[in-house]
């Protein structure tokens, strides 16, 4: 769970954590136009619960987008903990005719059981987002007070904007003005009122209709000399010029009455068809005949339904305004950070490092490549692949700074000796100049902005284990290529691989001596280092008892004898999978770099190792750590 600081949780579920749609619930479902709308928009998305209580209209419902999602039923007696957790986005259209001139326009003074109902379940779940849909005629002054009245719980926690739109204007053939309301959840990027787009014509009812609609298809107005013959009065007859077509209700033509336009058609007057509905309503793509395939829903439920929906093209236009790219990002971010050990790095954010690396450099300026690209923390370790149970073990990890090069009092490599001299970066081994300065910009980047820094690492490591396990292969990550620092302190490292499919856990090798043992995670294999100090092979002998490894670095005639002493011993260099070594080996790795030459006490004899082996079985475990 996430707190934020004014007191709201959020479910940080691996479930949700996974999903790269937004998760949604429809209220007031209708025949689900607001899902219509969201494909159209191309937003991704699933719909998890919806609430509706018309069978009818949940029939229609199955009809259009193939199944039904877990029906709450009657909004007025929702359980808040019956609703799925983590919703990202809620919609709904509270009933409208206690507002409407076409019904009561009693406004706030009725019983808006329902309404109020959905204003009770937002402020119980605090979803991201909330898109709400009614009449124009909520906004009438006479309605102002009721309408704040209604808004100012819902304002303590969300950004609230009011959109008043005519899909007409937009050159669309309904004329339809109604009142949305966007939410926003204070703590993600604002959903704005995107600068609405008109359609490059405007529509004529000749676009709209249906060629050859067959008798049956539609209802006949009842009233024939009640219809106006003047395009500008509000009730009117349509031909396939028509350009706008009066509001679609569900009392405007289920009732037979003269509300709305009526299409002339051979010599009568009728209602749209179910296809010439579904257009007048901006779908662009709908089940064709659909009340042909629709058992037990009318005619006449069929218009109250579609009566009762939103403008899918117009509502389309408002979802695609949703930041919702930015906004599953800060979520996912917000799922990595429950992985992140926040008392540690606050520690470290507040230190003499972090003030003096973020006076002087900003995040943007530390990880955005000369190129202007973003810079990546992580790269490729081994290309020397290993296989277990057929699967392609891969392995990636960082590369910092070693020892102080980055400056600012930094020293990654606190028990570093001689290794220092001939390490893979500074001897040659590894490519200096722009990698170099990289390496820098990473370590600087880390001990200043440590939160921000893991949360992209773990977010590097999780998505490539994603494609790892998508291929069938494992992933494998090595925390330290040329540091030494203990990101057990800052990593839930058991925690992060139980919810990460494919990831095998942390590996390392480490000068730290064994006193690190004792709160090491679970999934983080640690090879000890034996260097030129003198009681590292004290260090070494106490890991080896633990059932850790350790690895000495020999010159390859050395190595090569080595290989033929008779104990756990593993050549190191055929692989750099070390969690794959059994426990308790001793790795042997050839000098590199500088080390081929060097005399140094760091690179070992051959007859080193055969004390370690002879000291893993006479030594007494009474061994002190340095």
């Amino acid at each position: 769970m996430y707190i934020q600081s004014n007191g709201w949780q959020a479910n940080t579920s691996e479930v949700a954590m996974q999903q790269t749609k937004l998760r949604h619930a429809s209220f007031f479902s209708g025949l689900g136009g607001c899902s219509s709308a969201l494909k159209q928009a191309k937003i991704p998305f699933t719909t998890l619960a919806i609430s509706e209580i018309n069978q009818k209209a949940l029939r229609i419902y199955k009809a259009i987008h193939g199944s039904v999602p877990t029906n709450l039923g009657d909004i007025t007696e929702i359980d808040p903990s019956d609703i799925p957790t983590d919703i990202d986005i809620w919609t709904g259209g509270p009933p409208c005719q206690k507002f409407s001139r076409l019904g009561s326009r009693v406004g706030f003074s009725a019983d808006l059981s329902p309404m109020f109902s959905f204003q009770d379940l937002i402020l119980d779940c605090l979803p991201a987002y909330v898109l709400m849909e009614n009449v124009q005629d909520i906004l009438f002054k006479s309605n102002k007070e009721g309408l704040d009245s209604y808004l100012e719980p819902l304002r303590e926690f969300y950004n609230v904007e009011i959109v008043k739109e005519n899909p007409h204007d937009l050159g669309y053939l309904q004329s339809r003005t109604r009142a949305w309301f966007l939410l926003s959840r204070h703590d993600v990027p604002v959903w704005k009122a995107p600068k609405f787009t008109s359609l490059s014509q405007s529509q004529t009812w000749g676009d709209v209709a249906d060629r050859s609609p067959k008798k049956g298809s539609f209802i006949e107005v009842l009233h024939t000399s009640q219809i106006g013959k003047d395009p500008n009065k509000k009730n009117w007859s349509i031909d396939s010029t028509a350009t706008k077509f009066n509001c679609f209700t569900r009392g405007t033509v289920d009732s037979r009455c003269c509300r709305g336009s009526w299409i002339q058609w051979n010599g009568v007057h009728r209602a749209p068809t179910d296809n010439e509905s579904f257009r007048l309503f901006g779908y662009i793509k709908f089940p064709k005949s659909l009340i042909a395939k629709t058992k037990g829903v009318s005619r006449t439920s069929f218009y109250q339904t579609m009566g009762n929906s939103w403008h899918v093209g117009f509502a389309s236009q408002l979802f695609a305004a949703l930041p919702y790219k930015k906004y599953l990002d800060q979520k996912f971010d917000r799922w990595l950070q429950s992985f992140i050990k926040m008392p540690a790095v606050t520690r470290l954010s507040k230190g003499k490092i972090a003030r003096t690396v973020s006076a002087l450099e900003s995040w943007d300026d530390l990880m955005t490549t000369r190129s202007g690209s973003p810079r990546r923390i992580t790269c490729t370790t081994s290309h020397k692949f290993d296989m277990r149970n057929g699967a392609k073990i891969e392995t990636m990890g960082a590369y910092l700074a070693p020892s102080v090069e980055a400056g600012h009092g930094i020293n990654t490599c606190p028990n570093s000796g001689d290794c220092s001299k001939m390490c893979l970066i500074t001897s040659g081994q590894m490519v200096t100049g722009f990698a170099g300065s990289s390496r820098i910009a990473k370590t600087r980047a880390f001990y200043g902005y440590p939160l921000r820094f893991l949360t992209q690492l773990l977010r590097e490591i999780y998505k490539e284990s994603k494609k790892a396990f998508k291929r069938g292969d494992l992933f494998q990550y090595r925390a330290n290529g040329t540091s030494d620092i203990l990101w057990e302190r800052y990593i839930k490292m058991d925690k992060f691989y139980s919810e990460v499919d494919g990831f095998e856990g942390f590996y390392d090798y480490t000068k730290i001596g064994k006193r690190r043992l004792k709160n090491l995670p679970s999934t983080y294999h640690l090879t000890f280092s034996v260097d030129e100090k003198p009681n590292s092979f004290h260090q070494a002998i106490a890991y080896l008892k633990a059932g850790f490894s350790v690895s000495v670095v020999l010159h390859e005639s050395e190595k090569q004898k080595a290989l033929l002493i008779d104990g756990p011993i593993i050549d190191g260099d055929l692989s750099d999978h070390r969690p794959q070594d059994p426990k308790g080996s001793i790795v042997l790795l050839r000098s590199k770099g500088k080390a081929r030459k060097t005399t140094s006490k760091f690179v070992k004899p051959a007859s080193f190792v055969s004390n370690l082996v002879y000291g893993l079985v006479h030594i007494s475990d009474e061994i002190q750590d340095a």
